[in-house]
């Protein structure tokens, strides 16, 4: 029946959210063109009469609960919180991630922290330095001390240099750590059948029977110290 050609008529309309629909029960009361005045009463089923157009926000069928994309599975990754917001969502990332869905990991890197050519190696949340040799610390910061543990024999003075160290020897003896000592019976430096006995500063020379002097060059048995052949 089309109520809105019934003569007298009305009923009530009911708004919901975003939507209106007719309720249940409606009473028309008409006067038809017969002798006597009737009611008519008309019960309309309600059916699916209406669709709400919710927004963002919001689903159901009116609209009545907040919506999530955060409920059923999460969009966030690597351990990140979803947050909801009006029809979208955030990703609240641990630390050592970014991203829109905490699916970057960030270069710890990126800004060169290790120093002295050291290679930085990015890892969660962290780096690690891998140190030229000679240096040490977190950012390979510090100059080791090449000096530790007395490197220079035989009374050497050791002096810390880049990555390495220096010995000064005492006199008589040479080498990387003053590990050798000078010989300076090196050449002969004795004449005439003479014997060199190395010193620490020089040589002796012990000549053969008829010979002295500091190289056994004169006449004379004798034991004399000398120095560069002096």
């Amino acid at each position: 029946m089309n109520i809105s050609k019934l003569p007298f008529f009305s009923w009530i309309l009911s708004t919901h959210f975003c939507c209106t629909a007719f309720e249940k029960n409606y009473t028309l009361i008409g006067k038809s063109n017969l002798r006597y005045k009737e009611t008519l009463t008309y019960n309309f089923l309600q059916v699916n009469a209406f669709k709400c157009l919710c927004t963002p926000e919001y689903t159901g069928n009116e609209c009545e609960l907040p919506f999530s994309l955060c409920t059923k599975r999460t969009p966030c990754i690597n351990g990140g919180n979803c947050i909801d917001k009006a029809g979208t969502f955030d990703c609240q990332c641990p630390q050592g991630y970014s991203g829109k869905f905490c699916d970057l990991n960030i270069d710890e890197c990126s800004t060169n922290p290790c120093q002295n050519n050291g290679v930085c190696i990015s890892e969660l949340d962290s780096y690690t330095c891998k140190c030229q040799k000679g240096y040490s610390g977190v950012n390979c910061q510090i100059n080791d001390n090449d000096c530790a543990g007395d490197p220079c024999e035989n009374g050497g003075t050791c002096v810390d240099d880049l990555q390495s160290h220096k010995c000064i020897c005492v006199v008589g003896y040479t080498g990387v750590n003053c590990e050798h000592a000078i010989n300076h019976c090196v050449g002969e430096p004795c004449r005439n059948g003479g014997t060199c006995v190395n010193t620490p500063t020089g040589y002796n020379c012990k000549c053969a029977p008829s010979y002295h002097g500091c190289r056994c060059t004169k006449g004379k048995i004798t034991i004399q110290a000398c120095w560069n052949g002096e």
